[in-house]
């Protein structure tokens, strides 16, 4: 593994007992009104893909609820198949 960030879909790689998590971490302030976040589709090519979504309080930075989206250990991540693509807001050369 080389040190860059969200590379191929994942924020951090840990290993335990063989298996391997691609993770993908997300948070957001608890009682944002955002009701969902945008996932790397490429997460789902990986075994074990998931995604760890933290709220926060925004006043004290409390971790305040985990939630965790994914299959058993070595199994792809699902229902990704139907979902809309986000795009990326940065403007680029072409602007």
């Amino acid at each position: 593994m080389k040190p860059e960030v969200d590379n191929a879909g994942c924020d951090i790689v840990l290993e335990e007992n063989s298996v391997v998590r691609h993770i993908q971490l997300k948070t957001s302030k608890f009682g944002a009104k955002k009701s969902g976040q945008n996932v790397n589709i490429r997460l789902a090519n990986k075994p074990s893909g998931c995604i760890v979504w933290i709220e926060f309080d925004e006043h004290t930075l409390e971790l305040c609820s985990f939630y965790f989206f994914g299959s058993e250990a070595g199994q792809p991540l699902t229902g990704l198949e139907n979902t809309k693509v986000a795009k990326h807001t940065k403007g680029n050369a072409e602007g």
